[in-house]
């Protein structure tokens, strides 16, 4: 019912009539904030996160996008009942930093005022002198924080923190003690961590830290042999009952699978695979995207959708 001065006539058996006038104010939605905004390892896509904050009468979240300075455009709608988590397959993390806002809409179709912005970390990176990796990143908007925390990717090694900064200083000179291929990222703290939620009691999480997109050294080289993460052949994908997945292990290593929501939650785990290829039945998945990493010798990711 829209907000306004309402009449009501009301007639009894005997023709008799009461005439009383009500006015309707319009109840807006409570705003809804963004808990935290990243660059999800899983996808390397932007990812909002928020936690609910009116139980009753949201039917979905519009989440806004900036396309000018301080322009904001309606990109996608989450259904209250879907995990509070939002991939943007659109925007490009390594180009640049993004920023974002979200609304609520309630069952009479009031929306909330939009939220703070919250603004994605972007790093960038060139090769210094001596070996030396030179990292520039912006700064995170949207919560509080003190430090930046950089870390650096090698296959021998795996992820290691090289350092934390300042929230006032946005660069640094690493001069790593292993030289060849080299992953770098930026990240942030919040000092609560958020939980998405979803209508099944399902929940996400928790979600601590806000990542910047991954950048690498290779680029600027140019003489060094890259090993990314390998590809998998998924087919048929999308699917309804069954699909496999494909991929190279000639020497017959040993493997795990993990498919997660697009939230992180681990929905299902295999193990102990040395062939070549898996078969996936639905079973218990419900239509939507998931996404794969199968680890052995080597990394696989890839992204597979249930009809």
């Amino acid at each position: 019912m829209d907000a306004g001065i309402y009449t009501f006539t009301v007639t009894d058996a005997l023709g008799c009539k009461s005439t009383l006038s009500e006015e309707v104010t319009a109840i807006e939605p409570m705003l809804q904030p963004i808990c935290m905004v990243s660059v999800d390892s899983a996808t390397g896509k932007n990812m909002l996160i928020w936690e609910k904050v009116q139980e009753s009468g949201i039917v979905h979240y519009n989440i806004y996008r900036e396309i000018y300075t301080d322009v904001f455009y309606e990109i996608a709608e989450v259904l209250y009942d879907s995990m509070s988590v939002y991939i943007d397959e659109q925007a490009n993390p390594a180009t640049r930093a993004w920023r974002y806002r979200i609304s609520a809409v309630d069952n009479c179709g009031n929306e909330s005022a939009l939220s703070e912005p919250h603004k994605t970390m972007h790093l960038t990176l060139n090769v210094g002198l001596n070996q030396t990796v030179n990292l520039i990143w912006d700064q995170y908007a949207g919560f509080p924080y003190n430090l930046f925390y950089v870390y650096r990717y090698n296959n021998s090694t795996g992820w290691v923190t090289v350092d934390s900064l300042p929230s006032t200083g946005w660069t640094l000179t690493d001069t790593p003690p292993n030289w060849g291929q080299l992953w770098y990222r930026i990240a942030v703290v919040k000092e609560a961590a958020c939980y998405p939620t979803s209508t099944d009691k399902a929940q996400g999480g928790p979600y601590s830290q806000s990542f910047s997109n991954l950048d690498d050294n290779i680029a600027n080289i140019g003489i060094m042999e890259i090993e990314l993460p390998g590809v998998l052949a998924i087919y048929p994908n999308p699917f309804t009952q069954q699909t496999t997945i494909v991929f190279s292990n000639p020497e017959s290593s040993r493997y795990s699978l993990k498919i997660s929501s697009l939230s992180g939650q681990k929905v299902r785990l295999i193990e102990n695979i040395t062939g070549e290829s898996i078969r996936i039945d639905k079973g218990n998945l419900a239509p939507g995207c998931y996404m794969i990493d199968l680890r052995g010798d080597k990394v696989y990711r890839g992204k597979v959708v249930v009809k």
